[in-house]
């Protein structure tokens, strides 16, 4: 007897959904296994080179080897279990074309100049300072010409293509394989935010605000990879995103 015609779409839809959830096991490993790569080597670095808790906060080798330790599980074991399964290209959506510079560049521009005036409109100038100085304590971790490239790489170049490898890679296109679009882009969006988090002490209004603006970038980014089909795109808007930021800080500095 002949199958139904609508089988195959059916089973089609169901591998997809089995897919999506290893992705999401995949991924909560891979984030553990960042967390754990990236505290081992900070600590590490820190021991060897004789630094108490303060002085590595304000050490950019520990900055650069806990951001390497990141990359562990947020690039390299994504990218390592999707070349094993399938293809990274098609897994991940880790491919992109010309037209994802001038794309992402637009994205990632109009982005932060919309995240900087919700700022101003939502915190108070006391409250804006507080933020600004959060973000320059990274900065001000780079003395010399050498530790500014450095600092530039890491910051403009291979943390975007990690973070945009997991978030929307890996994390958002599994949630879309088994859910919504809209719930895929708001779940992944906001998990985004919060990975974000610092502990510092800081108004509860600036934590909000930050973690806030920073999950509807990252949903800015979700939408960007899903019509585009592909990660450049979203790898440059991340980049352009970061190095405004970074620019701003070190030309004020």
């Amino acid at each position: 007897m002949a199958a139904p015609a609508d089988a195959a779409p059916d089973q089609a839809r169901h591998a997809d959904m089995r897919l999506g959830w290893v992705g999401l096991v995949v991924a909560g490993l891979c984030f553990l296994a960042a967390l754990l790569a990236a505290s081992v080597l900070g600590l590490t670095w820190s021991v060897l080179l004789g630094l108490d808790q303060a002085e590595a906060k304000r050490d950019l080798g520990v900055t650069v080897v806990s951001s390497v330790g990141l990359w562990v599980g947020f690039l390299y074991l994504p990218v390592l279990w999707a070349r094993n399964r399938e293809d990274p290209g098609r897994l991940l959506g880790l491919t992109g074309r010309w037209i994802d510079l001038p794309l992402g560049l637009a994205v990632g521009l109009a982005s932060s100049v919309s995240t900087g005036l919700a700022s101003v409109l939502l915190l108070s100038a006391s409250e804006e300072k507080v933020l600004e100085a959060k973000a320059e304590e990274t900065i001000d971790r780079a003395h010399g010409p050498a530790a500014v490239v450095l600092l530039v790489v890491v910051l403009c170049v291979v943390t975007p293509i990690a973070e945009e490898v997991f978030f929307r890679g890996l994390l958002f296109r599994s949630l879309h394989r088994i859910t919504h679009l809209v719930v895929a882009v708001f779940i992944a969006g906001l998990v985004f935010g919060l990975v974000h988090y610092d502990p510092s002490p800081v108004p509860p209004s600036v934590v909000v605000a930050q973690l806030g603006l920073l999950a509807l970038f990252g949903m800015v980014l979700c939408v960007l990879t899903h019509r585009t089909g592909r990660l450049g795109a979203g790898i440059v808007a991340h980049a352009a995103f970061n190095a405004v930021t970074v620019v701003t800080l070190l030309v004020q500095r």
